[in-house]
């Protein structure tokens, strides 16, 4: 695969938020550090989308069929579990945009999470300069990456999703 820019996240954050966003299951002040790291791993709206697609799975074992369970799902989580990840319970839909090309994602609903290695999930619908960003999540973590426009319907099926 091609790509201008690939970051890997380690499944280990993805964890730690899990973490983090368990009542009871700590303290409710993690270090400073560690919230500095979390909101980092979820600097964009497709790494917080894949963030709570990722509770979401951990707590029902599969991703929410639509958007509207997702942003249902979304809308009933703590203010403060979303706000450790950059988010706002207030404008749940600015969630859905990406911040590059201003126009709303496209989300592959329905997806388990643990039989891929990498599974594209959210995906820019017109990207920038011939590249569509794509976030991947599976038990390889998180990864995100620049990829033809061309090739994005390749993604929105599947056939590009690595096994």
């Amino acid at each position: 695969m091609q790509c201008l820019r690939t970051r890997t996240t380690a499944l280990l954050v993805g964890m730690v938020v899990g973490l983090i966003g368990c009542g009871g299951c700590g303290s409710s002040d993690p270090e400073p550090a560690l919230k500095t790291a979390v909101l980092r791993a979820n600097s964009t709206n497709s790494k917080r989308l894949a963030t709570l697609y990722n509770r979401y799975h951990s707590r029902f074992f599969s991703g929410p069929r639509d958007e509207a369970t997702f942003k249902k799902f979304i809308a009933g989580s703590p203010a403060a579990e979303l706000e450790e990840i950059g988010a706002s319970s207030g404008d749940i839909d600015a969630l859905f945009v990406s911040e590059r090309d201003k126009q709303p994602f496209f989300i592959r609903y329905g997806l388990p999470l643990t039989d891929a290695l990498f599974r594209a999930l959210v995906l820019e619908t017109q990207g920038l300069n011939g590249k569509a960003l794509v976030l991947f999540v599976g038990q390889g973590g998180i990864k995100e990456a620049a990829v033809p426009i061309a090739e994005l319907e390749d993604y929105r099926t599947g056939k590009k999703d690595e096994k």
